[in-house]
């Protein structure tokens, strides 16, 4: 088993908080279905399996389902902090 379908395991039905931010939190389940909103996305924008695609992420429960999205979809993310410049 991946690590992946390991998250995936413990997640995908629980309704006990998974991510913490500020003001609110997202349970294992909704990580889940955002991680498969997310692998959808960088699927659609037709880049090839296995390129990484950059991206400015924060840190909040969105940047970590398309973190994991993109590991789903083999099409990993390459992660630029707010503060980084090019």
């Amino acid at each position: 088993m991946t690590w992946l379908e390991q998250i995936c395991a413990v997640h995908e039905r629980s309704e006990r908080a998974a991510v913490i931010g500020e003001g609110n939190s997202v349970t294992g389940r909704e990580l889940i279905g955002k991680t498969v909103t997310a692998a959808d996305l960088l699927v659609d924008l037709d880049v090839q399996a296995g390129q990484p695609i950059p991206g400015l992420l924060t840190t909040n429960a969105d940047a970590l389902a398309l973190l994991f999205g993109g590991a789903a979809a083999n099409r990993p993310l390459a992660p630029f902090g707010p503060r980084q410049t090019i």
